[in-house]
């Protein structure tokens, strides 16, 4: 039997209000991306090497397991930016006991709109 979990944190982050104000933001804002990006390669698996199988790992099981968690994780721009309210609907869903067709249906224009906003941000 397959499960899927859904993980509520969200990873941000701030730029000091200390900051000179005269200073590029959005130059700031790429070289976070970049740190961002380039520690997928390095400090994930670095991570995952020495920590999760090196240190926490009691056997053979653990390591596959780990192994597992690191291949399926995937990332939703949508649930981590709540575009459209999105992040709550697993939640409510499973709460509320909801029907998932009728529920999106209901908030479908809502996040269509909110979908279209992100996109055009993007655009920029």
């Amino acid at each position: 039997m397959h499960k899927r979990f859904f993980e509520n944190l969200r990873k941000v982050f701030y730029i000091p209000v200390s900051y000179p104000l005269t200073a590029d933001l959005e130059f700031s804002g790429l070289i976070i991306e970049a740190m961002a990006r380039e520690s997928i390669d390095t400090v994930t698996p670095a991570f995952y090497e020495s920590t999760l199988k090196g240190k926490y790992s009691r056997d053979e099981m653990s390591i596959k397991m780990f192994e597992i968690l690191r291949q399926t994780t995937h990332y939703d721009i949508g649930y981590i930016c709540n575009v459209g309210n999105t992040s709550s609907v697993p939640r409510e869903l499973i709460y509320n006991g909801g029907n998932a067709v009728s529920y999106y249906e209901s908030k479908r224009s809502v996040m269509e709109k909110a979908v279209e906003e992100l996109r055009a941000q993007f655009e920029e």
